[in-house]
């Protein structure tokens, strides 16, 4: 098993690194002047968009039902306690084992850029998922987003509410290879020191790919993800003109989990993302193209089906942003 793992996560990597920017030919990337609405669509290209959010919170939460994360520690059961062989369970087909949840994201972004603005991010999200006939996971996730920043030296806009949809599925093989993918849509309104400037609509899809194990009680995954945006910018004031924007993301990340007890479970993460493609469309204002992730989690049983986590992330390596998040939520699993 950590063979395969180790294989197939090099795979992995190569397949990023090779679509990275870092390395990628120059003509590859259009750069041209641009308005209000054309700074509107390339807004996905910030690591603190809500579309990119979202996709990386449904490939997440993907991952973690379909390993098991353990909960107990692993220990042995006492000799003195007598097995007892256990009743058959009922047949379950169509809807098995939901999970309800619930997270709040708090976000606050240093703009490293000259004509930049620093940011705050207030975020909630909610959803469910179960698994249905050949063991198929189903999810939906409803978030909602609002970024409140400084006003920028240029008068770009400076308030954004996001209400994003999504719907996500994903199946494991052989008991260690996950296949999945992710999609959605989401209306934002913007506003410019107090007047509306805007509006974008927002279509994404999320295809993932990786590998997970369970080793009594350690936990580890390792999955490549590929997310594409396509935004469509309207409702502009006048003579500003409205825009389409494509943009795509190429990412590999990292979990490792330790229940530490039966009831407190501590994972690490570690992720790279890189600009597959997109437009710089103000030059003034340039986005990074490729950055790091890490970040840790603590989970804590709080009910018999019950667990409530807190955690933190970092984007690091990023020239145009510093980003701390934080998170807290709970599930509910049957």
């Amino acid at each position: 098993m950590y063979r395969k793992l180790t294989i197939l996560g090099i795979g992995l990597l190569s397949l990023a690194v090779a679509n990275s920017p870092a390395i990628a030919s120059s003509d590859d990337h259009d750069h041209h002047e641009g308005g209000v609405a054309l700074f509107l669509a390339d807004q996905v290209a910030r690591p603190d968009a809500a579309s990119y959010r979202i996709n990386s919170f449904d490939t997440d939460r993907a991952v973690d039902a379909l390993m098991g994360l353990p909960v107990t520690a692993g220990m042995e059961s006492s000799k003195e306690v007598k097995q007892v062989a256990p009743a058959a369970a009922p047949v379950c087909v169509w809807f098995c084992h939901p999970s309800f949840y619930a997270e709040y994201d708090y976000i606050n972004s240093h703009d490293k850029r000259a004509l930049g603005a620093d940011s705050e991010t207030n975020s909630a999200v909610v959803g469910f998922d179960f698994l249905t006939i050949y063991d198929i996971l189903l999810g939906f996730t409803y978030s909602y987003s609002n970024r409140d920043a400084d006003v920028s030296p240029i008068g770009l806009p400076d308030n954004e509410n996001s209400h994003f949809f999504s719907l996500y599925t994903a199946k494991t093989f052989g008991q260690w290879l996950n296949i999945g993918v992710s999609g959605g849509y989401g209306y934002t309104s913007t506003e410019t020191v107090g007047a509306d400037s805007g509006n974008e609509d927002t279509w994404s899809l999320s295809p993932f790919i990786g590998v997970a194990h369970t080793w009594g009680a350690f936990s580890g995954s390792l999955t490549a993800s590929s997310v594409h945006t396509w935004t469509s910018t309207h409702d502009t004031p006048a003579g500003v003109g409205n825009a389409d924007d494509a943009t795509g993301k190429v990412g590999v990340a990292l979990k490792l989990g330790w229940a530490a007890t039966e009831r407190l479970k501590l994972q690490v993460t570690a992720k790279y993302t890189g600009m597959a493609y997109y437009e710089t469309v103000t030059p003034a204002l340039p986005e990074s193209r490729d950055w790091a992730t890490f970040g840790g989690k603590a989970t804590f049983r709080v009910a018999q089906h019950c667990d409530v986590y807190l955690g933190y992330a970092y984007d690091a390596f990023n020239s145009s942003y510093s980003n701390h998040n934080v998170q807290a939520g709970f599930i509910c699993s049957w």
